[in-house]
């Protein structure tokens, strides 16, 4: 997959056709306000779900933290960079969305279901959280990013034997699957992206680990 430049053209080509057409229509296309009453109303059910799945944003960092710590104790220093590299897919994703400069969605789907930063502040009687405006910008999702490129990380590190099976079980692979997949539904369902821009998130999520983990291996081979 590292070794097929076909694969990192094709996920370009992808990120540039949904960034076209973020930028060619910076509103809400109908499927995708279809698809986000449909989801609401056939998960409404797993809403605590949704939500708790936001929440893990923190855990991803952490993992990651986690992994960098382990590979400086055991001086692996290409090791090291390759997670400074895949860390560093959320900050692609902030600079994209200001280039981008597709709007959120509006502050009635924004405010339809609480999120779990609106708990807290309504917990603390303050807003401590940041919670998502409609004048702030969303594609691609920094979310759906951050996951892809965090957990989707951990499974590529445990499917290449990076990171020995014997020391971080097979739970954990299975778990960041999980995530990686609920994420993009739970952004939508609680109201805090359209579908075009979770799509981006995966997209340009998957092609950043494309290109960091083709650089690694490459520079392993030589």
């Amino acid at each position: 997959m590292f070794t097929n430049k076909r694969v990192g053209l094709g996920l370009s080509l992808a990120v540039l056709l949904t960034a076209g057409l973020a930028v060619w229509h910076p509103g809400v296309f109908w499927w995708e306000a279809g698809f986000y009453r449909w989801l609401f109303d056939a998960t409404k059910p797993l809403g605590l779900v949704w939500v708790l799945v936001s929440a893990m944003y923190p855990v991803a960092g952490l993992v990651i933290l986690i992994m960098l710590w382990n590979f400086w104790k055991e001086s692996k220093k290409d090791e090291v960079l390759l997670m400074i590299l895949i860390a560093s897919g959320a900050v692609v994703s902030g600079a994209l969305k200001r280039i981008i400069g597709r709007p959120c969605p509006n502050q009635d789907v924004l405010s339809h279901y609480p999120t779990f930063s609106d708990w807290v502040n309504k917990l603390a009687g303050v807003d401590w959280l940041r919670t998502k405006q409609a004048a702030d910008f969303c594609w691609p999702s920094g979310h759906v990013t951050a996951f892809v490129v965090f957990f989707g990380g951990v499974i590529l590190l445990m499917s290449l034997h990076i990171l020995p099976k014997e020391k971080h079980k097979n739970w954990l692979k299975w778990v960041s699957w999980f995530l990686v997949a609920a994420i993009g539904l739970s952004r939508i369902f609680l109201g805090q992206h359209w579908l075009l821009d979770v799509v981006g998130g995966y997209l340009v999520g998957a092609l950043w680990l494309w290109l960091v983990f083709s650089w690694f291996l490459e520079r392993k081979r030589s």
